[in-house]
């Protein structure tokens, strides 16, 4: 299909599903297309038809036959073609309009014909008609024909620009400019055809949201790019933008943790392991003891070769001797016989904190980033979609996370590049280790060597399910393999040491006789071995007589498993109960992501005074931890150990001797051990790690957000009932105590974003609301942390450029007689983001009151979660000029004859400082709206009840460290707060709101000229507003204690210092009072401020002042 014809298709089929869209979402604009009339009200009838007139003009241009003629039999597209998409795109419209027009049918008339209502209310009328989500689903199904349709048009001319061996961008402008020329084309044609070219050759933030939506559309399983990639191009070799590209692509695919197993794994010991690659010894009946390792590497084996033994035998410490050994390399080269060889490793980890370190995603995400690593020219076959878009957008594109599905189809679409000129070695070890289905694991595996030029080499303990599938596979038992290995480490290991060297001097013979008896009982398991070792070692070096080393060797288990419960069962019984106590405490670190502290153990107990915690010495803590040593051997046999030094107590924790150790205890002590049926562990770690802090806080030793957060944690984790709730009061209560007397700047930071967030969003949950806080504020104080180290520097103010002042014949573009809305900007407010349901609700309700407004909301982050932080934590005045720059370069709103402007709380002084301060192309504010808003500034960040820790931290550190550089720097409420009392520190250090409110000595006229050259300037307050202190700020009135200033009576107003006299001399400025708190704004409300303040450029105002006249 050639380009034009597509764009004229793909046009038609836009204004179908753009029309449908908005008319059934409540922002249709009530035009007739065929007359383009403006109506008041809305017919079903009408709707119906027009949808029905924009299908037939889409299956028209389709058939290459004008609306109304007969459809005539036309050839049948390839599949997967544009055509062949376009036609089942305008199947799916056909679908959707029948499924419409089955709802408007549903609609009885109340006495009219007509449904005289406004469009947001005709949406609610349809939801009522049909049935439970059905308008919703009919929505999304039409936005998704917007996507395909778009991305089909991206694939042509794709396609086409590398016919011709242009840029495709600059095709698609030749396409434009070719329309350009032509007669009879349509203004939707028209009009699409640039949103195109907008599309593909600018980068800007209004279309982020429709490049979010291509990147979907085209990794989902919706569209499948390796067709359209086929037809295009051929990669062999990757030049250096195709480099950059491979980049990206890895990038995608990399995690933090992707090595970390491998690199715990120890290496192999001296020269062990090396009968891998040697000929297999013989056992006594003459068969192999293992299968011909180098002969399966080199061999046309068609199966997996299994290495299988029990734990603790040493798996993983002989696949990676073996993956990097240059032997293996060689005698794959072999196999290879000079085709290219690709090899992947994976080592998961169960006990690792990551998901992607046991999962299969993990597994598949590592195996092609090596892939894809080795060989760079497979990137564009394994990820056609992200190829795909990396060019469709010149590399200027963020790749997301691949889902599992798109990496199962990268990995499969991996296996059919294997052939007789590319070979692919993959060596996987611990397949018990997953977290994942097992079978679903050993069927993708089985999946992947049905192709001839695969090899794989796994590793798993003997599980049933890895047994079925691979006992008849090439394999080997790793204990039956390991007796000379084992031997080797027990002599060299004890010859190290003194007590052993004396021994074997006076009684050579017992002294092989001894690592003899240890070689055979360890029966091949390398763990058993450094258990047994180590025990021996301290007999060695104590000088235990000869009866008393041969008891103890010959009391030793020989099964790893028998060792453990040999342990338990010396243990008294009595003390069993408190044994159990340990490894649930233990259980309860692990859950928590906690480092088991000794101290955390130690002071958890009731039994420890938690009255002088912040006097206890060094000396007393590190006979405590000493003592709590004595416990653990005692209680668990050893199986739970200290690790530090008893000199630094602080640092000390306990741990398992091993992870086998913590397998063991998780799968068997509680069958033969109980605790106490009331015990409760997170009680205990509640406890403990609440006086550990403490101590940390008094002694000045660094306390992390980390820290606090895990005391929340384990808060949360606490069993429901009264006496539990009690409890942990109590305990958040002395935490309170605790930081109120020795808060680090890095801790209350965390509050103050907490607090302020959770204000904000008012969750509904029943728990707790100092629990609630938790997550919010490890999210978000992360970020400030890194940089606190550092000063804030203070930024210099940018200098404002005047403004004109906007009336009816002031205009850019001769646009008096355009009846279309100016554009309107959101600033939303603290703790909110530019994606919040309820802020896009408000631009609804503009869009329904002002039909083709353009709404933008301001985003300080690309991110929902980023803008959200900037709300909290940032530069207002780096922040300010960004907003300014953003929309100077707007290709729509820098282009309007002016804006308007929507402030909610702290949006409205940031949106009144915009209007001072930016020009240079910015565009120009008409009508200036603020609800709620510091004008005035605060004094008070929040009045806290006496409980909430987390308020009472945000003040202390508000008001203790306001007036720094570093909060003037980087804390957004910090930098509109204003005391009457303490004007002196004001003046000095504010970074944003003395310098707008243009309260120092050197005044900046043009603020006061661009504030007087509005239209209209709207404070709202809100009437029993208790969150801005003092709420009478939204009208710039002055408080000092019980002494209430109004405006006019003040000298920011008498001299007018920001031009809002003279505005107010023009009858543009006005005040208005809401019932309510803090931004509880009605919808009528919001439609009376649309009405009355917004709306077209030629739109005429009322000319007088508003509100009380003392103000």
């Amino acid at each position: 299909m050639e380009p034009l014809s597509a764009l004229s298709i793909a046009a038609a089929v836009v204004q179908f599903a753009d029309f449908g869209y908005r008319a059934i979402k409540g922002a249709y604009d009530a035009y007739e297309p065929s007359s383009s009339r403006v109506v008041d009200d809305i017919e079903l009838s009408t709707v119906s038809y027009d949808l029905s007139r924009l299908l037939e003009n889409a299956e028209a241009k389709l058939e290459n036959r004008l609306p109304g003629q007969e459809a005539t039999s036309s050839p049948t597209n390839d599949a997967g073609s544009p055509g062949d998409i376009f036609r089942r795109l305008c199947c799916e419209c056909r679908e959707i309009k029948n499924a419409l027009d089955e709802i408007f049918a549903k609609h009885v008339p109340r006495g009219k014909s007509r449904v005289a209502l406004a469009a947001s209310s005709f949406a609610v009328e349809l939801k009522r008609i049909s049935g439970a989500g059905e308008i919703d689903r009919l929505a999304e199904r039409l936005n998704q024909v917007r996507q395909q349709t778009m991305t089909t048009i991206l694939v042509l001319l794709l396609g086409e620009a590398k016919k011709i061996g242009v840029d495709v961008r600059q095709f698609a402008q030749q396409q434009v400019d070719i329309m350009a020329k032509l007669d009879r084309i349509s203004e939707a044609t028209w009009n699409f055809s640039q949103d195109v070219v907008n599309f593909v050759g600018v980068r800007s933030s209004s279309n982020r949201a429709d490049e979010s939506n291509i990147v979907d559309y085209v990794l989902s399983d919706r569209w499948v790019a390796k067709e359209y990639l086929d037809r295009t191009q051929s990669v062999q070799h990757i030049d250096i933008k195709d480099s950059v590209y491979v980049g990206h692509v890895l990038r995608s695919l990399f995690f933090d943790s992707m090595g970390h197993r491998e690199g715990q794994i120890p290496q192999r010991y001296a020269k062990t392991y090396e009968w891998i690659f040697k000929e297999p010894r013989q056992s006594s009946d003459g068969h192999p003891l293992w299968h011909n390792f180098s002969a399966w590497l080199e061999g046309d084996s068609s199966e997996i070769y299994w290495i299988t033994g029990k734990p603790g035998a040493g798996k993983s410490t002989l696949i990676k001797f073996v993956a990097h050994d240059e032997r293996f390399q060689y005698s794959l080269d072999r196999w290879a016989r000079g085709a290219r060889l690709l090899i992947g490793h994976y080592f998961p980890w169960t006990a690792g904190a990551h998901k992607l370190q046991k999962s299969h995603e993990g597994l598949l995400r590592t195996l092609l980033f090596e892939i894809i690593q080795q060989d760079n020219s497979l990137a564009p076959r394994i990820f056609p979609g992200r190829w795909f878009l990396l060019q469709i957008f010149d590399g200027e594109v963020g790749l997301p996370q691949p889902q599992f599905d798109e990496l199962l189809a990268a990995f499969r679409a991996l296996l059919s590049e294997t052939a007789d000129t590319l070979r692919l070695a993959l060596i996987i070890d611990g397949l018990d280790e997953f977290e994942d289905d097992h079978r679903t694991l050993v069927g993708l595996l089985r999946e992947a060597n049905r192709k001839p030029w695969i090899k794989i080499c796994t590793s798993s303990r003997p599980w049933n399910v890895f047994k079925d599938e691979y006992i008849h596979n090439p394999m080997l038992q790793l204990e039956k393999l390991t007796h000379e290995d084992i031997e080797i480490y027990v002599r060299e290991r004890f010859q190290r040491g003194q007590g052993f060297q004396e021994f074997e001097v006076t009684d050579p013979a017992m002294a092989s006789s001894i690592v003899n008896d240890i070689v055979e009982k360890a029966k091949g398991v390398f763990l058993w071995v450094s258990v047994v070792s180590g025990l021996l070692e301290e007999i060695f070096q104590e000088g235990y007589n000869l009866a008393d080393l041969r008891a103890t060797v010959d009391g030793l288990p020989s099964e790893v498993s028998q060792l453990f419960a040999y342990i338990r069962d010396r243990i008294q019984l009595r003390l069993r109960a408190e044994a159990s106590r340990y490894f649930e405490i233990m259980a309860a670190c692990n859950l928590l992501d906690l480092t088991p502290y000794s101290l955390t153990f130690w002071l958890g107990s009731e039994d420890v005074p938690d009255d002088n915690v912040a006097n206890m010495t060094t000396k007393y803590l590190s006979n405590a931890v000493a003592s709590l040593g004595r416990r653990l051997v005692s209680r668990t046999g050893g199986l739970l150990e200290i690790f530090g030094s008893l000199a630094e107590p602080e640092e000390s924790r306990v741990d398992y001797m091993h992870r086998t150790a913590r397998d063991w205890v998780r799968d068997n002590w509680a069958s033969t051990s109980t605790t106490e049926e009331d015990f409760e562990p997170m009680l205990w770690v509640l406890r403990g790690e609440n006086l550990r802090l403490a101590r940390c806080i008094h002694s000045g030793s660094h306390v992390s957000f980390e820290d606090i957060a895990v005391v929340f944690q384990a808060a949360a984790h606490v069993k429901d009932t009264p006496s539990n709730r009690a409890t942990v009061a109590h305990w958040l209560d002395r935490l309170d105590e605790h930081i109120s007397k020795g808060a680090t700047i890095a801790i209350v930071i965390a509050i103050a974003i907490a607090i302020a967030i959770d204000d904000a969003r008012k969750p509904s949950s029943k728990m707790p609301s100092t629990l609630r806080k938790l997550p919010i504020a490890l999210a978000l104080a992360g970020s400030i942390l890194s940089v606190a180290a550092s000063p804030a520097v203070a930024q210099p103010q940018p200098q404002p450029q005047p403004q004109q002042p906007i009336t009816s014949t002031t205009t850019a573009n001769d646009d008096t007689d355009d009846d279309t809305p100016l554009p309107l900007v959101i600033w939303h407010g603290l703790g909110d983001d530019f994606q919040a349901e309820g802020l896009r609700s408000v631009g609804r309700l503009a869009e329904a009151a002002h039909p083709g407004i353009f709404v933008y909301y301001v985003r300080l982050d690309a991110t929902a979660s980023g803008d959200r932080a900037a709300t909290f934590y940032g530069n207002v005045t780096e922040q300010l000029a960004a907003v300014c720059a953003d929309l100077a370069a707007h290709p729509i709103l820098s282009t309007a004859p002016a804006v308007d402007a929507l402030g909610f709380s702290q949006g409205g002084q940031f949106l009144r400082g915009y209007v001072e301060r930016c020009g240079g192309g910015a565009p120009r504010v008409r009508s200036l709206v603020t609800l709620g808003s510091q004008h005035n500034g605060i004094v008070d960040y929040r009045a806290c009840g006496p409980a909430d820790w987390l308020c009472r931290g945000a003040m202390a550190l508000l008001h203790g460290q306001t007036w720094t550089r570093w909060a003037q720097g980087r804390l957004v409420p910090a930098q509109y707060f204003r005391d009457p009392a303490d004007m002196g520190s004001y003046l000095a250090h504010s970074n944003f709101l003395a310098d707008i409110n243009n309260e120092r000595e050197r005044k900046n006229a043009t603020y006061a000229a661009n504030i007087a050259n509005l239209t209209n300037f709207v404070m709202h307050m809100f009437e029993d507003d208790t969150t801005v202190v003092p709420r009478e700020t939204g009208w710039f009135q002055e408080v000092n204690g019980t002494e209430v200033t109004p405006l006019r009576a003040r000298k920011i107003y008498e001299e007018d210092w920001i031009g809002l006299k003279e505005l107010d001399r023009k009858g543009g400025l006005h005040f208005i009072s809401n019932p309510g708190n803090h931004m509880e704004i009605s919808d009528e409300l919001l439609m009376d401020i649309f009405s009355k303040y917004m709306g077209p450029y030629n739109k005429k105002f009322p000319r007088e002042s508003e509100g009380p006249g003392e103000l």
